[in-house]
C-alpha cells in the first residue's frame, strides 16, 4: 500500500479523486435524461399533476394554433436546470479532460524516447 496507508485511504485519496469528473459526467447526463424523458410518463402517469416537463410543453400545443411566446418561455424554463446543473459542475467536468491530455503527453513522450 502506499505509505502505510490502507486500501480504503488509498482507494479515497488516490481512486475517488481520479474517478469524480467522470462520476459527474454521467450524473449530469442521467440527470438531463431524466428530466427531458417523454415517453414513459405519457404512457404510466395518468394524472396531469404528476406530468414531467416535457409532457407539460406539449401540452402547451394545441391541435390548430400554438402560443408560440409561452411555450418558448416555458421551454427556457425547462432547460435552465440542467444548463445551470453543467455550468455548476463544468470545472470538475473539465478536470477529467486535464487528465485526459496528461495522459496522452504521456504516452506521446515515452512513444518518442523509443
Amino acid at each position: 500500500w502506499l505509505d502505510g496507508a490502507g486500501a480504503w485511504s488509498s482507494w479515497r485519496r488516490i481512486a475517488l479523486p481520479l474517478a469524480a469528473p467522470t462520476t459527474l459526467a454521467v450524473a449530469v447526463l442521467a440527470f438531463s435524461h431524466y428530466w427531458s424523458d417523454f415517453v414513459d410518463p405519457l404512457l404510466f402517469l395518468k394524472s396531469a399533476s404528476r406530468f414531467t416537463v416535457t409532457v407539460g410543453l406539449r401540452m402547451l400545443q394545441q391541435m390548430d394554433q400554438t402560443h408560440w411566446p409561452l411555450l418558448l418561455a416555458a421551454i427556457t424554463v425547462a432547460i435552465a436546470p440542467v444548463i445551470a446543473l453543467y455550468l455548476f459542475l463544468q470545472s470538475v467536468l473539465r478536470g477529467d479532460a486535464d487528465i485526459v491530455r496528461r495522459s496522452l503527453r504521456i504516452l506521446d513522450r515515452d512513444s518518442e524516447e523509443r
